[in-house]
């Protein structure tokens, strides 16, 4: 995955402690599981025989509580309508052979390696490669830029890290882990990555056995100790035993019970591998499933990625939504209790399968919304042949769990997983031959970055909030000081205009005063004038 894990697909990784306590709790509910699963069981023989084995076992008494766990929890990215916002809805629960994390680490370091070595040479394979890892154009890149735009994996840390802690909590330091695997090694280059990763950090010795190999070579003494070789044998890991196809003859089945009775911690146990059941997960999405396992908060949580998921056979209420599949089928999935890719029913064949389906068999299968990815144009190269195609990704996130019902000795998200495959392509196995182990495409990391920042842009929408409403408060302030301002200056605008109307009266009054001073003025001028004249009239009348 090249984005950060700071997006939408952070929050499943939160949620891996959870899935870790839902699996453990619901496996130690031994009434519960074997309730849930009888209608299963009643229709699919592979599940009725696991389910025996579990019901015996606790018959006879448990001699191993430490259960270990490796998960994988798969999503798809969910965009519905246009108006929806996008959303992880888990596909599946994988609580048996959880593959693919080494070769998902090794992608990204061959993603690191073509950035680090191409990315920065300013041509037009180093335009590709930045456009395609969706990072912006730069003239060079160092480790540091490298490693912050892809992150490393931790899948080679956690996985032989859990693997260690359950062989340290067996108490043996001398004893050895087994690796059940299939007959023809099937990608025996994803596992032996955990075997080399146990040894170099752990010193853990690891030794790889078939179940028909086990039944032949490993022995189980009075108390329950497993041993193999003469040595004893701490931890037992399953990387085959997932399918019918494990167990054609009554060997692998001896084998699997000697195993599961043993006092070696079992990755996973009996149990842990029905939790995995598709009928179970089905029973967790009714109202108050989750909630009998976990506190309602925790139960929220998960329940936030569930995807629509039906029940089908006689003791379910399938008429209705058997009527919904086969008139719109595009949007079901039906799934049988089988694990490996390669066995569920999408399309036209939904409907077809479910008219050719007792009532009874019914009971085997499970029906579930159809997720809807939106697609990413990819290349791809199978057979030498290069192709543009728009394709969809699956995410895989991995967790690990050690605890014995009481006590937890480890839980931790442990990695992740994408695989990309075609449009119209429906199942998404690796191994199975129908997809490729790949990085998150620009879209699905854009939308669960877009989750991402959505946070971010409503934790800044409330900060501006407090700034705005800071700023409110301080205008508000200036407000009221400005308006004391302007309070005392109309005051000192009343006074200046008191004392402009008293200038104004006494202005008046001068005025009135100069008035009066010249037509006083006027008159005095004028009697001087008839004075003069008076005068000059007598002057000539007495000299003339």
């Amino acid at each position: 995955m090249v984005s950060n894990l700071d997006g939408g697909d952070q929050e499943c990784v939160a949620l891996s402690p959870l899935w870790n306590k839902l699996v453990d709790a619901v496996a130690r509910d031994v009434a519960w599981l074997h309730a849930t699963l009888e209608p299963a069981a009643s229709a699919d023989p592979f599940t009725g025989r696991l389910l025996q084995m579990s019901k015996e076992i606790y018959r006879e008494g448990l001699k191993q509580p430490i259960m270990l766990g490796i998960h994988r929890s798969d999503y798809m990215l969910h965009e519905g309508s246009e108006n929806s916002e996008p959303r992880f809805l888990q596909v599946e629960l994988n609580t048996i052979a959880s593959s693919m994390g080494a070769h998902a680490l090794n992608v990204g370091k061959l993603h690191r390696f073509l950035l680090s070595r191409f990315g920065g040479d300013g041509d037009r394979v180093a335009q590709a490669l930045q456009s395609h890892f969706g990072l912006a154009p730069s003239s060079g890149w160092s480790q540091r830029d490298v490693q912050r735009h892809l992150p490393e994996n931790v899948t080679l840390q956690a996985i032989p890290a859990a693997l260690a802690k359950a062989h340290q909590a067996y108490g043996v330091k001398d004893a050895k882990v087994v690796f059940v695997v299939n007959e023809d090694l099937r990608n025996f280059a994803d596992w032996c990555q955990l075997e080399y990763a146990l040894w170099q950090t752990h010193g853990v010795r690891v030794v790889q056995r078939t179940l028909a190999q086990l039944k032949q070579q490993a022995t189980m003494e009075q108390d329950g100790t497993l041993r193999l070789d003469g040595s004893e044998v701490s931890v037992v890991y399953y990387r085959a035993g997932y399918g019918p196809e494990d167990y054609p003859t009554e060997v692998q089945w001896d084998a699997r019970g000697m195993l599961e009775r043993s006092k070696a911690i079992k990755c996973p146990s009996v149990d842990y591998q029905l939790v995995g059941a598709k009928k179970v997960q089905q029973a967790l999405a009714r109202p108050g499933a989750v909630e009998r396992f976990l506190s309602s908060r925790d139960s929220s949580k998960l329940r936030s990625c569930f995807a629509g998921l039906w029940g089908l056979g006689p003791q379910e209420d399938d008429e209705e939504i058997i009527r919904t599949a086969m008139a719109s089928p595009e949007h079901y999935v039906l799934k049988p209790q089988r694990e490996g890719g390669g066995h569920n029913f999408y399309g036209s064949d939904v409907a077809k399968k479910l008219k050719e389906l007792s009532r009874e068999d019914r009971g085997a299968y499970i029906l579930m919304q159809r997720i809807m990815p939106g697609l990413q144009p990819s290349v791809m190269t199978r057979q030498g042949q290069l192709k543009v195609m728009n394709c969809l990704s699956e995410f895989g996130f991995y967790s690990v769990y050690v605890g014995d019902g009481r006590r937890v000795y480890f839980s931790r998200h442990a990695g992740h997983l994408v695989r990309t495959k075609a449009q119209g392509v429906d199942e998404g196995g690796v191994a199975a031959g129908y997809a490729v182990i790949s990085r998150a495409p620009r879209r699905a990391s854009r939308a669960a970055a877009s989750m991402a920042m959505a946070r971010m842009d409503t934790e800044r929408q409330d900060e501006s909030l407090d700034f705005l409403s800071g700023t409110v408060q301080n205008l508000k302030r200036f407000g009221g000081a400005i308006s004391e301002e302007l309070d005392i200056h109309s005051k000192l605008l009343g006074e200046m205009e008191d004392q402009t109307d008293d200038s104004r009266g006494r202005i008046k009054q001068q005025q009135k005063k100069l008035d009066e001073l010249s037509s006083e003025s006027t008159m005095c001028a004028l009697w001087t004038c008839i004075w003069v004249m008076v005068v000059a009239i007598f002057v000539l009348l007495v000299f003339f």
